[in-house]
């Protein structure tokens, strides 16, 4: 059994599957001069003292500041490309930064299973873009989004599937009472490695269509 769901708002989406101060002493007054007494000895003779050379003095080095080394910092690997529409590694990335959150292998880009949800949404399209699941979508997951009068991004796309999370308790696995959960798992559900996705439009109405391989949402087992 899969855990479905459809939400209509002004977009739709379907899931399947710091010193102390110190005192000085007064001054103590000097003691008075002593008169010298008559000297027995023969004075000593003095003699000019002779200058003596200064030593040269080095010029100051300049001071330059120090130089910090250069911080290395790992470089993020370029995005592998995708053999799909130009928004396909945009839309893959963004489902792998919600599984990245919670510790789960990251999806990569199936144009077979791109071609899947490109045949089911011109499906869609030829009547009229209804926001309807793929009866014959079996063994695959899906999840669908509707917008109107807005083309969604991917990455709105997404987070609009992964808003459901506050619903999703993981503790047990289970959507809230009442409430649907279910984009949002299969979007981060661990077995799921690949997925695909297609999207139509008819006027102002834009669906998204995204099939999933292995599909998530089993019944009685947790997404993460």
């Amino acid at each position: 059994m899969r855990i479905a769901g459809i939400t209509v708002t002004c977009l739709l989406v379907a899931a399947c599957s710091g010193g102390q101060a110190r005192s000085t002493p007064p001054p103590t007054e000097a003691p008075p001069p002593t008169q010298p007494g008559p000297s027995s000895t023969a004075p000593i003779a003095t003699h000019p003292a002779q200058p003596q050379p200064m030593p040269q003095q080095r010029a100051p080095a300049e001071s330059r500041p120090r130089e910090r080394p250069t911080e290395s910092r790992p470089q993020q690997p370029a995005p592998a490309k995708i053999d799909g529409p130009p928004w396909a590694g945009a839309l893959v990335d963004a489902h792998n930064r919600w599984r990245a959150q919670v510790n789960v292998p990251p999806l990569v880009w199936s144009s077979q299973l791109a071609a899947r949800a490109s045949a089911w949404a011109d499906k869609l399209k030829r009547r009229g873009c209804p926001l309807e699941h793929n009866t014959d979508r079996k063994p695959f997951g899906e999840n669908l989004a509707m917008s109107m009068g807005q083309s969604f991004t991917p990455e709105q796309v997404v987070e609009m599937w992964v808003s459901e999370r506050r619903d999703y308790s993981p503790a047990n696995g289970q959507c809230r009472k009442g409430q649907i959960c279910g984009h949002y798992t299969q979007v981060v559900w661990r077995d799921t490695r690949e997925v695909g996705c297609a999207t139509v439009s008819c006027g102002a109405t834009h669906i998204w269509v995204c099939s999933y391989s292995p599909p998530g949402n089993m019944m009685g087992r947790k997404a993460f």
